[in-house]
């Protein structure tokens, strides 16, 4: 039986003072998340 590689985690920290900021709205902490997530290039 061959086994399958597992692929290596896809793990990307974000600074919790980013997230609590209460004069950030949703989009503007969702959408440097969605950009760092892109692949390079």
């Amino acid at each position: 039986m061959k086994k399958l590689r597992s692929r290596p985690p896809r793990i990307m920290a974000l600074d919790n003072r980013a997230v609590d900021d209460v004069r950030l709205s949703v989009l503007d902490v969702a959408m440097p998340a969605v950009a760092l997530r892109c692949p390079d290039g």
